[in-house]
């Protein structure tokens, strides 16, 4: 059920933020162009970093390889979260909560990792 309002705030401050008409002064000399076309790969690795711990936990049932994967997952959210941000501040406010979530979510694999230690060495 959270996922699907997360999901939402993606897609909703990914689409404010790649239309942004009126970006800001981008340090490092960067482009308002070239700072969008890097917005879109970072969106899309982190769309398939989404989908990976999904097949990762459920499909291979390698917990604690969807666990670290989920630690790079909140890397790559949290760096989604400062280029939405540097794009449209209202955006990046918005999906912030992702991040947060994406945080959670490794611990909560983690866990489940923890008390699930056969796991690990089982074959799919």
């Amino acid at each position: 059920m959270v996922w699907t309002a997360l999901f939402v705030d993606l897609a909703v401050s990914s689409a404010v933020a790649l239309d942004s008409n009126d970006v800001p002064d981008i340090p490092g000399g960067r482009t308002a162009e070239q700072e969008i076309r890097a917005y879109r790969g970072a969106l899309a690795v982190n769309l398939v970093l989404n989908a990976a711990w999904s097949w990762l936990f459920w499909r291979s049932r390698r917990p604690w390889l969807a666990a670290a994967e989920c630690a790079v997952l909140t890397a790559s959210s949290a760096d989604l979260v400062r280029r939405t941000y540097r794009l449209n501040r209202g955006a990046g406010a918005a999906l912030a909560p992702y991040a947060l979530w994406c945080g959670f979510a490794t611990v909560l694999s983690t866990a489940i990792a923890a008390l699930n230690p056969r796991a690990a060495g089982r074959q799919g």
